[in-house]
């Protein structure tokens, strides 16, 4: 879920569309620090 964000975040960029982009990268993020925080041994 997390790459399929990423990668839909960076085409909206190379589009030039910059603030779905954005959206896209934050939300992608924020799911990444939380996966992170619960499993920490990844």
């Amino acid at each position: 879920m997390v790459t399929s964000l990423n990668n839909l975040a960076s085409l909206y960029d190379f589009q030039r569309r910059y603030d779905e982009a954005e959206r896209l990268y934050v939300q992608a993020l924020a799911v990444f620090k939380h996966l992170l925080e619960t499993y920490p041994e990844c």
